[in-house]
């Protein structure tokens, strides 16, 4: 896995991660880790879903399988997600879809 956040996502990188689909079993998805991050929120829409900062850029995160493994605000975790375009109300943003999430301690 390679570190990258959301403003490392262009759509051509998109595109790219696209190219060797359809994923599955025997073709998994590109995945990707963040380095630390820090939660800025949960978001309006329904639980799952998160506000993530990093070097001050601010990106949504979504998770549809870890329940209620999700941190709340105000903590540091890193992340494995697979970065895809959110569609809504015709505008476009980069949303992250999180595979995996672990709480940080920073000294």
């Amino acid at each position: 896995m390679k570190n990258i956040w959301a403003d490392d996502i262009t759509s051509e990188l998109l595109n790219e991660l696209e190219m060797p689909s359809p994923f599955g079993p025997s073709n998994p998805e590109p995945t990707f880790c963040s380095s630390i991050l820090y939660i800025l929120g949960s978001c309006v829409v329904g639980t799952g879903h998160l506000k993530l900062k990093k070097d001050g850029v601010v990106c949504y995160a979504i998770d549809f399988n870890m329940g209620t493994t999700l941190p709340s605000h105000n903590q540091h975790v890193k992340a494995a997600f697979v970065p895809q375009i959110n569609e809504w109300q015709g505008v476009r943003t980069v949303q992250l879809r999180l595979k995996d999430i672990r709480f940080v301690d920073l000294p």
